[in-house]
């Protein structure tokens, strides 16, 4: 055999172990979204953004859309796929991230977040009507609540000195998908809910659209997660490749090849950033608490209540 069919075999051999990637090589990148999230052809957007990495890195990247609904595990679900060595970059929440973390030995580092509205990090609020006058989570004894994430209203129960469970301290809890926030708002404004409890982002972008949610006001509303961010697997993906990746998404908001981008980042006037696992404090916080007071439980039930597939 000669000495150049040895050096092919050679890097054949390479490629084929674990830890080694060729140049070649298409990375996976995990992408989940709520079904029923009204943002046009999602598979359509992620397909184009694979195209626009390629163009600015070089690297080949396959955008993956997984769809999700209120009882499955996205992130839990990708973390140990990435663990695997199936999964190359893929978006998470950070509570799913920290608790997941908690439990297994993972090697998925992140790379870069999305601000919106100037921050790194999300508040969740109370939303009520400004007509009646509501000041904090006390004044909500007896009234109806909507929506489907109840741990993010005992959250703020919690901090404005409430430790009941939901059905305990509301009249009534209406189940409503929280995908499209108008669903809400509009049931609020006609008195079918006097309160709702969303990440407050959702309201300040449909609020720059239509004037009449001014009638909303904002209570009580606290920091919870870190706003989702994108992981890399270290043991598949180089650090070189990486920081190309990272660099692209960097300059996206004012990058014409990821034009995709603009709506997104226009409605909650955002762009990429990057961050650190010490950025994730609060986010630590949030978790200790759902594991303290059973959050997640109280939840996971009101859904297996009303949640049909």
């Amino acid at each position: 055999m000669t000495p150049k069919r040895i050096a092919i075999i050679f890097a054949l051999v390479l490629c084929l172990g674990a830890a080694a990637r060729c140049a070649a090589q298409t990375y996976t990148m995990i992408m989940p979204t709520p079904k029923g999230l009204s943002m046009g052809s999602m598979d359509a957007l992620l397909k184009d953004m694979g195209k626009a990495i390629e163009r600015k890195t070089g690297i080949k990247v396959t955008v993956v859309n997984l769809e999700f609904d209120y009882l499955d595990t996205p992130v839990e679900d990708t973390l140990a796929k990435m663990k695997a060595g199936k999964v190359d970059l893929a978006m998470v929440f950070g509570i799913d991230y920290v608790r997941y973390a908690a439990n297994n030995k993972i090697n998925a580092v992140p790379l870069f977040a999305i601000s919106m509205f100037g921050r790194s990090s999300y508040d969740v609020c109370l939303f009520t009507r400004k007509a009646d006058n509501i000041k904090s989570a006390k004044d909500l004894k007896g009234k109806v609540w909507g929506g489907v994430k109840t741990k993010n209203a005992r959250y703020i129960m919690h901090l404005d000195g409430i430790d009941k469970p939901m059905s305990g301290f509301f009249s009534k809890l209406v189940y409503m998908p929280e995908e499209n926030v108008v669903t809400l708002l509009d049931a609020l404004l006609d008195k079918k809910i006097d309160v709702f409890t969303v990440p407050n982002y959702q309201v300040n972008m449909t609020r720059n659209t239509n004037k009449k949610y001014n009638q909303v006001a904002d209570i009580s509303c606290r920091e919870y997660e870190h706003n989702w961010f994108i992981v890399y697997n270290k043991d598949t993906v180089s650090k070189e490749n990486a920081a190309k990746i990272k660099e692209a998404f960097m300059a996206a908001h004012k990058d014409p090849q990821f034009a995709q981008f603009k709506f997104l980042l226009t409605a909650v006037k955002g762009r990429f950033v990057g961050m650190e696992i010490k950025d994730l404090a609060n986010t630590v916080k949030i978790v200790k608490y759902l594991q303290k007071y059973k959050w997640d439980q109280e939840e996971l039930a009101f859904i297996k209540k009303n949640f049909k597939r």
